[in-house]
């Protein structure tokens, strides 16, 4: 963590630094020009990407097992989405990490990884919740004892089925049910 800080405070005067260098070679104009149109392919290349992601983000916010289908393009979608951020941040260096995250081969290792990390963040997950107990008891029962939505309650005994009180019959109304809101003519 330490380590990223340290590059993202280093980042800004490397990026002046590179601008400032390059100018001397190639007209400053051309440097803004490149720097103002990487902006705008940055913030297009953000919106189309992230757009083929959210329906597949929104269709699982919802989901209490919050989990991703890796086998999309979810991975390269994001991995352009990070390359239009890079590139809309103004400096030279981050657009070359940009165009480096937008060649097939690099988006198809970072598909690999994230599919990679993901299936064994599952598979954590899973040995974790077995060795904790979760999965039901034995013949179904659940492992925390009585169950919150019981009869009992939360921390109570279950009382089992039986619900105690009296019964009686409502008869359907006859009447013509009242309106809501100004009467008709012909209501009367």
């Amino acid at each position: 963590m330490n380590k990223v800080l340290l590059w993202l405070l280093l980042l800004p005067p490397i990026e002046i630094f590179l601008w400032i260098w390059l100018a001397h070679f190639v007209s400053g104009w051309w440097i803004f020009l490149w720097t103002v149109a990487a902006f705008f392919i940055g913030v297009t290349l953000m919106r189309t990407s992230l757009a083929s992601v959210m329906p597949q983000l929104r269709g699982q916010q919802g989901g209490a097992n919050f989990q991703l289908d890796p086998s999309t393009d979810l991975a390269v979608a994001l991995s352009r989405a990070l390359a239009g951020l890079l590139l809309a941040i103004p400096g030279l260096l981050s657009d070359v990490f940009a165009v480096i995250l937008l060649l097939p081969p690099i988006q198809r290792w970072v598909q690999k990884t994230v599919v990679q990390v993901l299936a064994r963040r599952q598979q954590a997950m899973m040995a974790q919740m077995q060795s904790q107990g979760f999965g039901g008891g034995v013949f179904g029962e659940s492992p925390f004892g009585d169950s919150p939505f019981s009869s009992g309650g939360f921390g109570q005994p279950s009382r089992g089925t039986v619900v105690e009180g009296e019964a009686r019959t409502v008869e359907p109304a006859t009447e013509k049910p009242k309106q809501i809101g100004p009467a008709s003519a012909n209501d009367e």
